[in-house]
């Protein structure tokens, strides 16, 4: 059993057995003895205790992980012993460079060179070009593409700034062991001494360093007002985002189990009758797709938390990877649940059955369209195809899939009698289903004294399902003869040029006299 001291470095609380902490404490003294008569040696002391601390952090798991002294002496063997080297000797000793593992470049800022953040200077340093090149490359995206100040302000934003020892060696590529903790030091105290040998200098000469001054510290200002609002805007997102995920959360299970999916009820024996052609049942389904809508707010919620920095354990890494497999599951299961809809939509067939019209030349045709009141209270053919569909029972309680979907078209013929051709159509994942859905397709009209009513409806059995059922009804009338059309016809016939269709909108309500391509108004004022 071994004692355990808790010690505190460079500002992190660390849990270190005994013979490591004597092992530490040693090693830290020889450093001081070996630096005692050295400048800067309070400073140096304090980044290598930064850099010992950064060490112990990557090496331990958990804050209650106890440093072993194994760790120490790996630590040790990075930062190099203290008599492996002498400064000052123009030939030191680098045989401690072949046992650095961190000597790999990262991205800083750099605000001792720099002219607004120290962004240019950082990136020189990153890619190991001149500062300089960086600075005109800005210029070109201010000047040219426009999007140079955008990007800088976020590069800012985002970089950090190098504030210690151990980050600007790191910014340089240098191996952060005491050699080049302690040489950076004595550059800094060295760039001090001869920064005060030419203050007079500068303030005679009014050089460029002045302008560089002044303009460092105003973008420093500025660096820390964005620096400010950035932090904001993160909180006020996170909020945002926690709102809206919660909301959909609340909104998604309600509308779930009180509307139901698409708006059938939780039941759903309308909705499975109607479309559901697969194997697979209705509540199954429902909770696939409940799951599949349901999950991405709760990643929202998480994203929220994480931009608030709340430490909350909401979601932890086992749970969102396990919430994602799901969701991914669901969404598989949701895919092959379309596929085999779609499969069923595949062929079309079309069934046409033509009778004679008892209108000659000369005879007047007054045409209008019927509803069903058990139906609907409305005659009308809905376009947008957002009604076109629904669900009734007849007198015996039989579920009939009724549909609006009726197109009208007029046309003329030279023969001496006109027609009728009602033509029939559906689909299905083969010719022959498409067919005997078309051919059970319900459909009617009553011709009486020169009347014709069209039905403004048709029914099918629910056992055919909703296949993108139609009717299209052509009335061809004799040249001559002359069509009056009730105002009901309107949503009927609003057609397209490619259906050779004579009745036009608003012609609707006057006597029409058929001619070889159009309909000639009577009674029209112009």
């Amino acid at each position: 059993m071994k004692k355990t001291i808790s010690i505190n470095l460079a500002g992190l609380f660390f849990h270190i057995d005994e013979d490591a902490y004597n092992q530490l404490q040693n090693y830290l003294a020889a450093v001081k003895r070996s630096m005692q008569n050295e400048q800067g040696t309070s400073e140096i002391i304090a980044d290598i205790e930064a850099r010992i601390a950064e060490l112990f952090s990557e090496r331990i798991s958990s804050s209650q992980q106890v440093i072993t002294s194994k760790i120490v002496e790996d630590i040790i063997n990075i930062m190099g012993q203290p008599e492996d080297y002498n400064i000052d000797d123009e030939n030191h000793n680098t045989t401690n460079s072949e046992h650095t593992n961190n000597n790999t470049k990262r991205l800083f800022r750099d605000k001792e060179n720099a002219f607004v953040g120290g962004v240019s200077a950082g990136l020189g340093h990153y890619f190991g070009v001149d500062a300089m090149w960086v600075r005109l490359i800005w210029i070109l995206l201010v000047f040219g593409l426009g999007t140079g100040v955008l990007l800088y302000v976020i590069l800012w934003c985002l970089i950090p700034a190098a504030n210690t020892t151990a980050e600007k060696l790191s910014m340089m590529g240098k191996p952060i062991n005491i050699t080049n903790i302690e040489e950076q030091v004595k550059e800094g105290f060295g760039n001090v001494k001869e920064h005060l040998d030419k203050v007079t200098e500068k303030v005679k000469q009014q050089d460029f360093n002045a302008l560089q001054n002044k303009s460092r510290s105003f973008f420093e200002a500025l660096s820390s007002f964005l620096s400010i609002l950035f932090k904001l805007f993160i909180k006020v997102l996170g909020i945002l985002l926690i709102i809206s995920g919660v909301f959909a959360i609340i909104t998604t299970t309600i509308s779930f189990f009180t509307l139901g999916i698409f708006g059938v009820t939780i039941p759903g024996i309308e909705f499975e009758s109607l479309l559901n052609t697969t194997s697979i049942p209705l509540w199954w389904m429902t909770i696939v797709l409940l799951i599949s809508v349901i999950i991405p707010p709760l990643f929202v919620v998480f994203l929220g938390l994480r931009l608030l920095k709340t430490g909350s354990t909401f979601l932890n890494k086992k749970a969102r990877i396990s919430l994602f497999v799901i969701w991914v599951i669901a969404i598989l299961h949701l895919v092959v649940f379309s596929v085999l809809q779609l499969v069923d939509f595949k062929e079309k067939a079309y069934v046409t059955k033509i009778n004679e019209l008892p209108v000659t030349q000369n005879d007047t045709l007054f045409l209008e369209m019927s509803k069903n009141a058990n139906y609907t209270k409305l005659t009308y053919r809905d376009i947008f195809k957002s009604d076109e569909f629904k669900v009734y029972r007849d007198d015996d309680q039989n579920q009939l899939i009724y549909g609006s979907n009726i197109r009208l078209i007029v046309r003329s013929t030279n023969d001496s009698l006109g027609s009728i051709s009602v033509e029939k159509s559906s689909r299905g994942k083969t010719y022959e289903l498409a067919k005997e859905r078309a051919e059970n397709v319900q459909y009617g009209y009553t011709f009486d004294e020169n009347t014709l009513i069209l039905n403004s409806y048709f029914t099918t059995a629910i056992s055919h399902k909703f296949r993108d059922q139609g009717v299209e009804v052509i009335v061809t009338l004799p040249k001559d003869a002359v069509l009056y059309a009730n105002k009901n016809t309107y949503s009927f016939h609003r057609n397209y040029n490619k259906h050779q269709d004579l009745l036009k909108n608003g012609e609707e309500e006057h006597f029409l006299k058929v001619k070889s391509n159009t309909l000639e108004c009577l009674d029209c004022k112009n």
